[in-house]
């Protein structure tokens, strides 16, 4: 890692990557990047060790609370209809509604 003259960023001169320190001067991380967020790491005294970005009290968004609203309501209409026809189209609907917006979330927070 070499800073580079007149800014606040680091070069590292085998990855052609520029860093900068993070205001509470603990991290270091990508600038130019083709993530939605900017990777970073923390030095351990040895080595870099990469630094999750994840907040651990996710807080949901509107669409997800509305997306989860919907799908419960969904899912009890399509429970009382098979219960009232026929049972096992209704069992096979309400677990298509159930694993494609778990796939969904699964897909949108992975790292």
């Amino acid at each position: 890692m070499q800073r580079i003259t007149l800014t606040d960023a680091f070069g590292c001169d085998r990855c052609q990557h520029l860093f900068e320190v993070t205001e509470q001067g603990t991290y270091l991380e990508q600038i130019v990047t083709t993530r939605p967020q900017r990777p970073r790491w923390r030095w351990t005294g040895k080595t870099w060790k990469s630094v999750p970005r994840r907040d651990p009290l996710h807080k949901f968004t509107t669409l997800e609370l509305f997306g989860l609203l919907l799908g419960t309501i969904v899912c009890v209409l399509i429970l009382n209809q098979a219960i009232a026809n026929n049972l096992i189209y209704g069992l096979c609907l309400l677990i298509l509604l159930i694993v494609i917006p778990g796939l969904m979330f699964w897909l949108s927070y992975r790292q």
